[in-house]
């Protein structure tokens, strides 16, 4: 039998949107490894404020399931959420997945830390997703970062956000890309704009309205739950599509040219490492995203920043006007496929034991 991997996330799979967690869940799994991967816990509190999130809803009061690739999805049922005490129901738990005591912990969710966490497992690594500057989040994380092993944080800004450790070993493991399942095997009729993702405080709905306008008659597709409504002056050529399963969104993708990443100047966007951007590549897309100081905005092919919405449109009309794909930009994913992650945060972890 594998080594065992315990994934401590803040998102349950099976919904609109895999994130990291779960496509490093599925490579150790394929490795050989048995792993586990369990989100924030459902508790009777969500339910009776009616929280919007049936997948970790369903999984809670389901049980655990295992997946295609093996791996154990797991949710608790509890009466609290877990800022008000995790130990106990997370001990329970575990000991019922046979998870009592597994090889590696990977922790993704701040809120989660708690004292039988900061002691589980043989080696423990906390791999941050996002800033977190106040609140319980950053207080639950300044517990939770010395008490772990080592820290595989997803952009070169927020490991730099992190208090520090004296001797912590620490490195930047970006999120990547599926490659296989993103990549074209033939070519569809491509045109216009497209943006995958979540459409919350954080997505920049001013960036849309400008990019339509400048693109005349090409269309704008933009996908994903909206928890930041649109303005009224919405142009004819954006259509919103609202949530899609994960498994469609290749096509689509690979419909477009252009790929976005509106994001705002905010500062908690600073630290993002969006899967979408190797995603987009891999289809062939182009990409124009707003400036945020990240490795990403150099050497990527077909990538265009932004600071002022001007500064864009330029890109913007020749990559409209391209009759192919990104072929550099697909060939720049492939080097970021999950299983590369994967072996490059078990490589870190095997060398925090030697």
């Amino acid at each position: 039998m594998g080594e065992s991997i315990l994934f401590i996330s803040h998102s349950a799979d099976g919904g609109v949107f895999k994130v990291g967690s779960h496509h490093l869940a599925r490579e150790m799994a394929r490795s050989g490894a048995v792993v586990a991967h369990v989100s924030t816990p459902w508790s009777m509190v969500h339910q009776l404020l009616r929280v919007d999130d049936s997948n970790r809803r369903s999984l809670a009061e389901g049980g655990p399931r295992v997946d295609a690739d093996g791996v154990i999805h797991g949710c608790s049922k509890t009466v609290l959420p877990s800022i008000f005490g995790a130990s106990p129901y997370l001990r329970r738990f575990l000991s019922k997945i046979g998870f009592a005591n597994p090889d590696l912990v990977l922790i993704d969710q701040p809120l989660m830390e708690n004292s039988f966490l900061r002691t589980l497992g043989r080696t423990r690594i906390y791999r941050p997703t996002d800033i977190y500057p106040n609140g319980i989040a950053a207080r639950r994380q300044a517990k939770l970062i010395p008490s772990v092993h080592g820290i595989v944080a997803t952009s070169q800004i927020v490991l730099s956000s992190l208090p520090a450790v004296e001797r912590q070993p620490r490195v930047v493991v970006e999120n990547g890309v599926e490659f296989l399942r993103f990549a074209a095997s033939h070519e569809l009729p491509r045109r216009g704009a497209v943006y995958v993702g979540a459409i919350d405080g954080r997505f920049d709905w001013d960036a849309v309205i400008n990019f339509a306008k400048a693109a005349g008659n090409e269309p704008f597709t933009i996908v994903g739950p909206i928890k930041n409504p649109p303005p009224a002056n919405l142009p004819g050529n954006v259509t919103l599509t609202g949530p899609m399963p994960y498994d469609k969104v290749p096509a689509v993708l690979r419909g477009a040219k252009v790929g976005l990443l509106p994001f705002t100047s905010t500062d908690l966007n600073a630290g993002r490492s969006p899967m979408k951007l190797f995603e987009y590549l891999a289809s062939g897309l182009f990409v124009v995203s707003r400036r945020q100081n990240r490795r990403e905005v150099t050497g990527i092919p077909g990538l265009a920043t932004y600071d002022r919405y001007t500064e864009a449109h330029p890109a913007l009309s020749r990559w409209m006007a391209e009759a192919g794909p990104n072929v550099a930009g697909i060939r720049r994913a492939e080097i970021e496929d999950w299983t590369v992650k994967a072996k490059n945060i078990l490589d870190f972890a095997r060398g925090l034991r030697t």
